[in-house]
């Protein structure tokens, strides 16, 4: 898939995306072209006030060329991606040069591209026979733009959801951690990788009874990337990476079960937004910190009852073996605070169905402490149009996570559960400015639609590195 920026037409397309305005005469830069064009609204009685979309097919240069044209007096600004994805939706698959008019400049050439790689994407490394996309995409733009960043954040995305969707049989703690040590190596960041043995040694317990029940041995996965080492901030992203969640003892459903590979997402995004930062050298000091395990059930699983020290030193009393991901965040929080010596955390992760039940499947939910990360983090979501919001971070909420027998349970009432949930992490941060992030409900698509195929969607990524950069 190749994308190209061009400042004169080109008449060697297959498909043409043309954006066309009732107050604007159509201006494919071809006249006999632009004739055909209004022949073609006028036979299909396109409206401007109703109709967003036209897609036909009409000859031309003695080839037959699909057309699509859109309407851009109906897109809000905000939905403007998603007016790009039904665009890239609606191109015939045996397309190769697409010509993307934007000479009006209605439509930013850096979204275009973001949407183009995005909306391509598919995941069909194990379908025999199976065949990736041949487009080439060109802009015709006055302006002179440099698309590497763009290229790079969305292959990014890419990656992400290529980790995600990884069969659990295939991506696990310790192929994850081989993923991050070659993505490292690739992209110019340290990755160290701590085993099980050293793991205990930090006394990360609440980690370690997670990934008890499973063979498969936990890794705790650190990347260190030091852009700017005058500056004294360092952040640190924590991403829950839990490559398998069967919910433990806590058993769940087998419909709610088998996405759970996807529930590493949130170390899909760290990893990836890390590997767009070192590519482009921002300036800024990064620390993630990724606890890798499974949740899976053997005669030495953690039970109902139990009750596990945190490397912290708060004793956590266990409710519910399915509310295992904010168990592994806490250690992680511990670790990056006492052993890298971060000064902002954020920790994103798939965390609870309650932030789905809140807020649906588009928006991730925030919970912090901070007003000045919360503030950068707004502006990264405009940038990256990934969407979020804020949730109540009231003290009253807190109180459900008292425990008679310890300093804390690991999950409170069912209502208000997301609040809960990061609040129960806000307990590790030792005060410092903090951003909670489940991204439960944008993290995977259930099945094929307008933003592409089924599966990991890369949540976060973009929200990340937008993050790091505004920092």
């Amino acid at each position: 898939m190749n994308i190209s920026v061009i400042n004169n037409f080109k008449d060697n397309f297959d498909t043409l995306i043309l954006p066309v305005s009732k107050n604007r005469k159509i201006n494919s830069h071809n006249k006999e072209l632009d004739k055909k064009i209004n022949k073609y609204i006028e036979l299909y009685s396109f409206s401007y006030s109703d109709d967003k979309f036209l897609s036909f097919d009409l000859e031309a240069d003695n080839k037959l060329k699909q057309i699509v044209l859109v309407n851009i007096d109906l897109p809000d600004k905000l939905q403007i991606r998603d007016t790009l994805f039904n665009v890239f939706g609606k191109i015939s698959e045996k397309s190769k040069n697409i010509l993307f008019i934007n000479s009006d400049l209605f439509f930013d050439e850096y979204i275009i591209t973001e949407i183009f790689i995005l909306r391509y994407y598919k995941f069909i490394k194990y379908i025999e026979n199976s065949k990736k996309h041949k487009h080439h995409l060109f802009i015709l733009t006055n302006k002179d733009i440099d698309l590497t960043e763009t290229i790079e954040l969305a292959n990014s995305v890419n990656t992400a959801r290529d980790l995600v969707n990884e069969p659990s049989n295939v991506l696990y703690p310790e192929t994850l951690a081989e993923s991050a040590l070659s993505l490292g190596e690739k992209y110019g960041f340290e990755v160290e990788v701590l085993n099980k043995k050293d793991i205990k040694k930090l006394k990360m317990e609440c980690f370690l009874k997670v990934g008890e029940g499973s063979d498969k041995e936990p890794k705790l996965i650190i990347l260190r990337y030091h852009g700017n080492k005058k500056d004294k901030n360092k952040i640190g992203l924590i991403g829950k990476g839990v490559t398998f969640d069967s919910g433990g003892l806590s058993l769940k459903p087998s419909d709610s079960m088998i996405e759970m590979k996807s529930d590493m997402a949130g170390a899909a995004a760290v990893i990836s937004a890390v590997c767009t930062a070192s590519k482009m050298k921002i300036k800024k000091n990064i620390i993630g910190v990724i606890p890798a395990c499974e949740n899976m059930i053997n005669g030495s699983s953690y039970k109902l009852g139990d009750i596990i020290k945190s490397m912290n030193g708060k004793t956590v009393e266990i409710h519910n073996t399915d509310a295992e991901g904010r168990l592994t965040i806490i250690d992680a929080v511990t670790y990056a605070i006492r052993h890298e010596k971060v000064t902002h955390i954020l920790d994103i992760a798939t965390l609870t169905g309650a932030c789905m039940v809140a807020l649906g499947t588009d928006i991730t939910g925030v919970v912090t402490n901070d007003g000045n990360m919360l503030k950068v983090l707004k502006k990264a979501s405009e940038i990256s149009g990934e969407l979020i919001w804020e949730l109540p971070n009231h003290s009253t909420y807190k109180e459900s996570l008292k425990s008679p027998n310890a300093d804390l349970k690991n999950v409170g009432t069912r209502w208000g559960g997301a609040i809960i949930a990061g609040q129960f992490i806000e307990e590790f941060v030792e005060k410092l400015p903090w951003l909670h992030l489940d991204i439960a409900g944008p993290a995977f698509i259930e099945s094929k639609s307008k933003f592409g195929s089924a599966g990991g969607t890369g949540a976060g990524t973009r929200l990340l590195y937008e993050f790091i950069k505004n920092f």
